[in-house]
């Protein structure tokens, strides 16, 4: 169970995952105080496969500049806790969680596929711009499930972006180099386009008046030979 609001994982522990009715009771309560009594709450089945991340830079129709794909490497976190990437991880340094570690996906081609060819679709759907993570998980048969689309993801020196970036050789500020020239170029086409729509309705205009004088002007011939 987690938050249907929120941000960085804040609500989401260990204790998220539930087994029984006790632990239902506890996190409900739990939520409760920490967003208020009309949280929307969501309740999801746990997935036990790899935990994975896809990170795009660029826009469709320039294309992307990065596409990259990183999964958590749970394997040095103690057996008995949850394999999740919650509030711990993230924001608790002396926690039991801060051995995991953001590797490259050790995926199959057909895998790697999937989620780049769905992403970049949930991309377009969801009108993101410049720079977007979505996250997924496998089942336990290795089926992808998509958790959630992230379209203004944490920009912080040691973020998933930022990592995934890593792999491919680019540091944190040529990341936000790369974002930046992307935003410039999107929005530099855009006025180029909005220049040319611009244009086109006042061409239309001036055609749709000769059009109009032209008639008014066939008209009066017309009139004026049938007088005569």
């Amino acid at each position: 169970m987690k938050p249907n609001v929120g941000d960085s994982s804040y609500g989401i522990t260990k204790n998220n995952i539930i087994h029984n009715y006790s632990q239902l009771e506890n996190i409900i309560s739990v939520l409760r105080k920490q967003f208020g009594p009309n949280l929307p709450i969501l309740v999801e089945r746990y997935l036990s496969g790899s935990d994975l991340s896809v990170g795009l830079v660029g826009n469709i129709k320039s294309g992307f500049t990065l596409t990259s794909i990183s999964e958590e490497d749970y394997s040095k976190l103690p057996q008995d806790l949850p394999r999740i990437c919650g509030y711990e991880a993230k924001w608790e340094y002396n926690s039991s969680y801060n051995v995991i570690k953001s590797i490259p996906a050790q995926i199959s081609d057909k895998t790697r596929d999937f989620l780049l060819k769905n992403s970049i679709r949930l991309f377009q759907r969801l009108s993101c711009r410049d720079y977007c993570r979505i996250d997924w998980r496998l089942d336990s048969q290795g089926n992808p499930k998509l958790l959630e689309v992230n379209p203004n993801p944490g920009l912080c020196w040691d973020g998933h972006l930022t990592k995934m970036a890593s792999f491919r050789g680019i540091s944190f500020s040529g990341l936000l180099e790369i974002i930046l020239k992307t935003a410039e170029e999107r929005i530099s086409s855009e006025k180029k386009e909005e220049i040319g729509h611009q244009q086109k309705n006042i061409n239309d205009s001036k055609l749709t008046k000769k059009v109009n004088t032209n008639k008014k002007s066939i008209k009066e011939l017309l009139l004026k030979d049938y007088t005569n």
